[in-house]
């Protein structure tokens, strides 16, 4: 589980294929209608100035450090070309325990952003509007950001970048923060031109380039603030894949199924490639590729310079993963609990594993091994086993994303019963409590109120595809998990950090 949701509909079920030249000249004529319109959607952007904090020295005129830290974990994927094969050998991966001394949040639900690493910190939104940098060795807070924001405004995404902090934050706006003292540098808060920002800018040189909720792309100068241009792509549903430079443009994935091409300096369309259904994933540029997955469970592969698709296959679930790219081999995960694995040369599967758990949205990619976190956190109603039950597959939805804890229109009948008879009001609900898998199958779904699907695990794979080792965690993830100084940290929903290390026995 990342701090991406998954909310669109399952597409059809298929396999791998590569795209026929013919195919691409036919779509290249519509392609070419789509950029059109696209690039008549530029607009103004000079009335958007920055505002100052008065926390903040001076203006700035460079960057804190002269280049970020080399193990430094600066944004959702790690660096800005989203290559999370780290290299090495992965040994022995060990779970050593809780780093934060107190937890991070106490509502999961109002904490909304993931983690960033460097200069021995982790960068960490909680649940109160303010941003915090912890110790990665004892787990002190360094410090917190000052409480500028009103009662509903969160953090969320975020990229380190030389001694800055790029934030989103939610319902609209983005702040740069000083890295070392957590002092406001500046805030771009305009509520009319940009949006609740759930995905973590990319940094070019002095540039600053993101997108909002309704996929409007700006570029920033990052040291003040200020708007360079703004372009409005699609707006539909909440764009969560983070832009990617390769081939000369800056690339998003839109919640539309359309991969846009913009040059960095003008937001001109370079390219726009149409796709079945919403692109979550996060695109990696992989030795001049540009490798992403999709929700019609697409995994593809894309020349970044002419938009061409030159590879795809149709995983059976939906997929928000990053793609992990080693050696000719592209590994992702969908939401069926599958992992493949696809030989990049030809587009054919080398192998496809069932896993207990759906796997986490990045793979970490090691010479001898690759490791997801696995995690589940779901709330499922009586529609959603109707559903499953109505088109046979029951068994299989229980047996994939079970067990579960369950509330039943007899518990809360029985709940409220007790409450007025103690004397107090019938509001609230029962605690879930656990049910079986043949108890359940019996059970009629209109008699369920709520069904909990809470679990998480470690999984490590051999690269043919073997399970190694699998090791439980103590909650499901509340965001993807980070590496720097050799350990791999990971944010659970109870508002602790948990602590992996790595390396031979």
């Amino acid at each position: 589980m990342s701090c991406r949701s998954r909310q669109d509909p399952p597409p059809p079920a298929g396999g791998s294929h590569i795209i026929p030249c013919r195919k691409r000249g036919r779509r290249a004529l519509a392609l070419i209608l789509l950029a059109g319109i696209a690039s008549t959607s530029l607009f103004a952007t000079a009335c958007n100035p920055a505002v100052r904090r008065d926390d903040a020295a001076s203006a700035l005129t460079d960057f804190p450090l002269n280049e970020n830290p080399a193990d430094a974990w600066t944004q959702y994927a790690g660096g800005a070309e989203h290559d999370t094969f780290i290299g090495g050998k992965l040994g022995k991966i060990r779970l050593r325990g809780v780093l934060n001394k107190k937890q991070i949040f106490e509502n999961y639900n109002a904490q909304m952003g993931g983690m960033v690493a460097a200069e021995g910190r982790i960068f960490v939104p909680n649940d109160h509007g303010r941003l915090l940098s912890i110790d990665t060795e004892s787990g002190e807070v360094v410090w917190q950001s000052p409480p500028r924001f009103g009662a509903n405004r969160r953090f969320t995404s975020m990229t380190y970048d030389r001694g800055l902090l790029f934030c989103g934050t939610f319902p609209g706006g983005l702040a740069c923060i000083d890295a070392k003292t957590g002092s406001f540098i500046w805030e771009q808060e305009s509520r009319v031109a940009i949006k609740g920002i759930r995905t973590s800018p990319l940094v070019i040189d002095d540039k600053l380039f993101f997108a909002d909720i309704e996929s409007n792309v700006f570029n920033l100068d990052a040291l003040s603030g200020r708007e360079e241009w703004a372009m409005k792509l699609s707006g539909a549903e909440i764009a969560q894949s983070d832009p990617v430079l390769a081939g000369g443009h800056v690339i998003y994935g839109t919640p539309a199924g359309i991969l846009y091409a913009l040059s960095p300096d003008t937001g001109e369309v370079g390219w726009v490639n149409a796709f079945f259904l919403s692109i979550p994933s996060s695109p990696a540029n992989v030795e001049g590729m540009v490798y992403f997955t999709g929700i019609d469970g697409g995994m593809n592969a894309v020349n970044p310079e002419s938009g061409e698709i030159e590879l795809s296959f149709s995983m059976s679930g939906r997929s928000a993963t990053v793609p992990l790219v080693y050696r000719d081999r592209i590994v992702a995960g969908d939401d069926d609990n599958f992992v493949y694995c696809i030989t990049g040369s030809t587009g054919e599967l080398a192998w496809k594993t069932e896993l207990s758990t759906p796997a986490g949205d990045l793979f970490f990619g090691f010479e001898d091994a690759i490791v997801t976190f696995a995690s589940l956190a779901a709330i499922y109603q009586w529609q959603d086993l109707a559903l499953a039950r109505a088109r046979g597959v029951l068994g299989e939805f229980i047996r994939k994303k079970g067990p579960f804890r369950v509330i039943t229109v007899d518990d809360l009948a029985k709940f409220k019963a007790e409450k007025i008879k103690g004397g107090g009001v019938s509001e609230g609900a029962p605690e879930p409590r656990s049910i079986s898998d043949a108890e359940l199958e019996e059970l009629e779904p209109n008699q369920i109120k709520a069904l909990y699907a809470m679990r998480a695990e470690v999984i490590v794979l051999s690269w043919d595809g073997e399970i190694i080792d699998e090791i439980p965690l103590p909650a499901p993830l509340k965001s993807s998990p980070v590496l720097i100084d050799g350990k791999i940290y990971a944010l659970d929903i109870k508002g602790n950090i948990q602590v992996f290390e790595y390396g031979e026995s």
